[in-house]
Order: C-alpha cells, then structure tokens, then sequence
C-alpha cells in the first residue's frame, strides 16, 4: 500500500535546490550526486555558498542562512536536499525564518547534523521531511526508492527485517535522527522532547561512553518523557552493537524497542517519513506508517 498527497510529486525537469547549511561541501562528492539527481531527470540548483568556507563549515552562518533561504524563495524549486552533514546547524537555528520554510510548497531530505533542523521544520510548519541521505551521500540509498519517494510513491511498511531489543506494541508520531545533534539541544530554546512519539536514532563514530552519556543527557532533561517507543537505526563505528542495546534498554525498558541497519551512516541509508505516525509491532514482525 502507498500513501497518497503527503506532498505534491515531482516530475521529470522539475528542480531540486540543493542547501548547505552545514559542514564544508566536497566537491567530488556534491558533482557525483548532483550526476544522480540529474540522471534521474530532475534540474539542479546548488546554494549560492555551496563553495564557501569557514573553518569547519560552509561558509559564515549568514551565508549558510542567506543561501538557504535563497532557494525557498524560487518558485520553480520543488524540493530541498541538504549537501552534507558534519557540524553548523546549531548555530543558526535563531536565525532561520521559518514563515519562509512554511510558503515552501516542496519536501526536504537530509539527515546527520541536519536532522534537527528537519524535526523542527515538520513540527513547525507541517512540511513533508524525509531523514535520508544528504546529496553527498545520495548513492548510499536504494536508487529505486529514491526514485519512487520523488514520485510519491511511499510504501506503508518501513521494514520486516529487524532485530527486536525489546518487545511490544506501539504507534506514535515518528521523530528523531542523529543523537550527537538532538543532545546538543539540550539546554537551548530548541530542546526537543518525544512525548507521545516513537524516536529514531542513530550516529556515527562515537564510543559507547558517549553513547551512554548523550542517552542520559537526554533522559535526565526530560527528552524521552512519555515516548512511546524506539528505532534504532545503524550505530556505525560506535562499537559492539549488543553494548549499545543495553544503553537502549536502560533508558527505554517500558516501551518496544527495534534495530533497524538500513537507516542512518552505515552502508545502506534510506529514507524514513518523519513527522508521520507510524507502529512498531514486535509480536508481527513490523514496523510500518499508519
């Protein structure tokens, strides 16, 4: 089954505009998935500071702004997928107008330091966010689905093939992305709390300490109050993954809780639905939207 006028598809010409609002862009890396998007039909638009630097990032926070905002504001852009991950995000959240991303009648997709901004865009305004590869890491995706997702075309079951960490029952509103970003938030105006929602986490090159202490964080600031249940997606180079299911379990001992490879910075990075209720359900061996 498929849902239908989540958003408007794309169709084949129609231009993608390409943000970076993060870390430094690669080159190689922005022309090979610019290559992609192009041999999947679509027009592509980078950001103006699509080249910048600025330390470790692309370009001041009032070019990263100022470039993002450039390709809300074009009519014929239909969609916005972010470069690239890395660090910068943060820095400009007071800074983003979100009327602006609300007048924006396309979807977004990235993931990594960019998913927060992501949550924040679906909470705010209700826009269609995928959490999936950035343009630089677009080839990490299934290309059929990359291509059915364009088209609209979103199957209803996420995945049969999981590993459970703990069993059970639930739906809720899908939120989350990568855990070094959503822990960076606490404290701020930007804090982000999972009442009533099913988390999606995952990250990338952090020991299991820091895996044990951004949990705890989170937990000790009221982030997973009332959450009703986890997806853990690929912890790639965080260590043995049977320690990080007993950090899951530690903080989330009343809720079910699932592994799910597919999603995040492993090998294999495909797009979930956020802002959408989905069901983890144990017992059938599925998670699905709903």
């Amino acid at each position: 089954m498929e849902f239908k006028n989540l958003f408007k598809p794309l169709s084949k010409g129609d231009k993608i505009g390409i943000a970076s609002v993060s870390g430094k862009t690669d080159c190689e890396r922005t022309l090979r998935g610019r290559k992609i998007l192009e041999e999947l039909g679509y027009g592509v638009v980078l950001s103006e500071n699509i080249d910048a630097s600025f330390r470790y990032m692309s370009g001041s926070d009032e070019k990263r702004v100022k470039g993002f905002s450039a390709l809300l504001n074009r009519s014929d852009i239909k969609a916005v997928i972010f470069a690239r991950g890395g660090y910068g995000v943060l820095r400009i959240l007071d800074k983003i107008d979100f009327s602006e991303i609300d007048k924006f009648s396309g979807f977004f997709m990235g993931y990594s330091d960019n998913s927060i901004l992501l949550n924040l865009i679906s909470e705010k305004t209700g826009k269609t966010v995928f959490h999936g590869p950035n343009l630089s890491e677009i080839d990490k995706a299934d290309p059929l689905l990359i291509k059915n997702i364009f088209n609209g075309n979103i199957l209803k079951n996420i995945s049969s093939e999981f590993i459970i960490f703990n069993e059970g029952k639930a739906s809720g509103v899908l939120a989350g992305g990568n855990l070094a970003s959503f822990a960076s938030l606490c404290g701020t105006a930007h804090n982000f709390e999972f009442k009533d929602k099913i988390l999606f986490i995952e990250d990338v090159n952090e020991p299991l300490y820091k895996i044990d202490r951004m949990l705890t964080q989170m937990r000790l600031s009221g982030c997973f109050k009332g959450i009703r249940g986890v997806i853990a997606g690929s912890f790639e180079g965080c260590g043995n993954m049977d320690s990080i299911s007993e950090l899951l379990i530690e903080n989330f001992n009343n809720v079910p809780v699932v592994h799910m490879n597919s999603f995040g910075h492993g090998a294999l990075n495909n797009p979930l639905l956020l802002g959408t209720s989905i069901e983890i359900n144990s017992y059938e061996k599925r998670v699905n939207y709903v």
